[in-house]
């Protein structure tokens, strides 16, 4: 199923987009960045599990770089609670666990990875992914040139 984005800005889309899923298929959402790609399928099953096993409970990873890497709500009233919250930010994962905790959800932390945003993130997520992976694979090839 492909929902489409709606909203002027990153911040708004993202929260469009937790209260459409849910509104959907009426199921807690788990949305996880396309920069962490040593995630295995593993971490994001337990979290998916984590996020499930409690009514109400959210689940958030945070990045090393101070935003977050995955995020789980169990509704589209958690979903809201983030809508204030600067994104692209060094504080944008703080924020993010302070708006969900005002609101009065639980707020279970995951591993702290570090995300690709710059080309100095490459290599040490290359690293960590499995030898198989696509990601890792393009970076020895270009890495060896």
């Amino acid at each position: 199923t492909v929902l489409p984005q709606r909203g002027e800005d990153f911040a708004e889309r993202l929260v469009n987009a937790h209260t459409d899923t849910f509104d959907a298929f009426g199921l807690p959402v788990l949305q996880i960045g396309t920069d962490t790609p040593q995630v295995t399928a593993g971490l994001l099953a337990e979290s998916a599990d984590l996020l499930t096993e409690r009514k109400g409970r959210c689940v958030l990873g945070l990045a090393e770089d101070g935003g977050w890497w995955i995020l789980g709500v169990p509704d589209a009233v958690a979903a809201e609670a983030i809508r204030p919250v600067p994104t692209s930010s060094p504080d944008t994962g703080r924020l993010t666990r302070e708006a969900l905790l005002a609101a009065g959800a639980e707020v279970l932390s995951l591993p702290t990875l570090r995300d690709v945003d710059y080309a100095a993130d490459v290599a040490p997520v290359a690293a960590l992914c499995p030898e198989s992976s696509r990601f890792r694979r393009e970076y020895l090839l270009t890495a060896r040139g």
